[in-house]
């Protein structure tokens, strides 16, 4: 049985003792816990008087509760991905009443209950909810998501894997609080009527607890790429059934060695938190994106468009994502359409630059950041291999970022080579697995 949002609460065909969910450790939540749960949220928030309310809460149940009573309330949910200061700026743009696990905030009834509502869909009426963008840059954008939307992508995901994914316990590295996260990790199990798990998986070793169920795992490069290589694998083969991967690219030897260890390949999927899951692939297979049932993809100056009813209704969504479409409508992706920079009069981009530098036989990997401070000049960011690391030492700075440079002729233009560099043992990124920019960037601030 397959439910669509927003569920009527008293009309869910559970008995109060299914299984809902389960904690970290392997105890068992079901529906009758879950009801109880359910009041109580709605004797907090029955009153509200505001149209959006921000909901962030570490528990998956608990977060589940309270976008179910909103939802029955006729409210919007607003999402952000953490609970940091410049992601509370950019919520308070959207809503001050706060509910859930928020750093010392007081809510407010001075929002305005009738305010409007926009949307980059101004044909759907239904808003589900509010979700902030986590990616590596800029400003956290507030992306307005309907229900139909979020049905329509739970939809093509149970179209797609419902039937390999029969008595699985659903579980996670990545946050519910990301559009990855909310829809594979917790809304596409629970509709389905697939237990999931109510924490974040913060260690791999946590997996052991409960390896007498049949695992689908929903993870990240940020944690994929980092399996430890001592624990019991052994152990938890039989239990592993799916691993999806999303947010940032994996690179291949680190798709190897999670099939080595847990026995199963790794689905990555492409999206977006605007389009939902467009594609996947297994690029131990066939390194093309293949894009789910019901979606479609074209090119549009260069760019990868989508036709997708997870994205919008009619028409074809423009990503800003450069492509090349094959046979079959299976495509790959050649960086970024707003990575491209002006360096010298010469319209470079950065993604071309990244990929030379990684051809580096010591490069682990690179990142480039256009300097605008420092006469609109490029700047490397270079995290090495081990062999690389110690032969920076052994050569130096000056002799090593030569070498690196050599990868560079004939493929970029020399006014677009990087003048600045800055090698780190590991690069910065988020949950998600996207590298933190920002951080990137203030490392060429300081004074080395």
């Amino acid at each position: 049985m397959f439910e669509t949002l927003p569920l009527a609460i008293d009309k869910v065909e559970f008995s109060s003792k299914d299984i809902i969910a389960y904690t970290i450790d392997g105890q068992p939540i079901n529906w009758g816990e879950i009801l109880a749960r359910l009041d109580f949220w709605k004797s907090q928030l029955g009153n509200l008087s505001q149209i959006k309310v921000a909901v962030y809460h570490s528990d998956a149940v608990e977060f589940l509760c309270i976008l179910l009573i909103l939802w029955s309330l006729k409210k919007i949910p607003v999402v952000p991905a953490n609970t940091l200061e410049k992601t509370l700026r950019a919520v308070k743009k959207e809503t001050d009443y706060c509910i859930g696990e928020f750093p010392e905030v007081t809510s407010s009834q001075n929002i305005d209950s009738e305010q409007e509502v926009s949307s980059s869909d101004k044909k759907s009426s239904t808003h589900a909810l509010i979700i902030f963008t986590s990616g590596s840059s800029g400003e956290p954008k507030a992306v307005y998501k309907t229900f139909k939307q979020l049905n329509s992508e739970l939809k093509i995901l149970e179209n797609q894997w419902g039937n390999l994914l029969t008595d699985t316990l659903t579980l996670g590295t990545v946050s519910h609080h990301h559009m990855f996260g909310i829809q594979f990790r917790l809304l596409w199990p629970f509709v389905s009527k697939r237990p999931f798990v109510n924490k974040d998986i913060i260690y791999f070793e946590q997996l052991l607890q409960l390896s007498k169920y049949r695992i689908c795992l929903v993870s990240s490069p940020a944690h994929l790429e980092h399996i430890p290589k001592t624990m019991a694998w052994s152990e938890l083969q039989k239990s592993m059934k799916m691993v999806f991967s999303a947010g940032a690219p994996l690179p291949k030897n680190a798709s190897l060695e999670v099939n080595k260890n847990m026995g199963v390949f790794v689905t990555e999927i492409y999206g977006s938190t605007e389009t939902g899951a467009v594609s996947h692939r297994d690029q131990t297979k066939d390194p093309l994106w293949n894009p789910l049932k019901g979606i479609s993809v074209k090119k549009i100056d260069n760019k990868l468009a989508i036709k997708s009813p997870a994205a919008i209704d009619k028409g074809w969504y423009v990503s800003e994502d450069l492509c090349e479409i094959y046979s079959q409508g299976h495509f790959s992706l050649k960086g970024r359409a707003d990575n491209i920079i002006k360096v010298g009069g010469k319209r470079v981009s950065k993604a071309a630059i990244e990929s030379s530098l990684k051809e580096h036989p010591l490069v682990e990997k690179a990142f480039v950041i256009f300097l605008e401070k420092r006469k609109n000049r490029v700047g490397a960011v270079i995290q090495l291999t081990r062999t690389g690391s110690v032969e920076l030492i052994d050569k130096g700075k000056i002799a090593f970022q030569k070498s690196l440079l050599s990868c560079l002729r004939g493929n970029i233009e020399n006014v677009a080579w990087p003048r600045y560099w800055r090698f780190v043992p590991k690069m910065p990124v988020n949950q998600q697995g996207k590298i933190k920019s920002t951080e990137l960037e203030e490392l060429f601030d300081k004074k080395n």
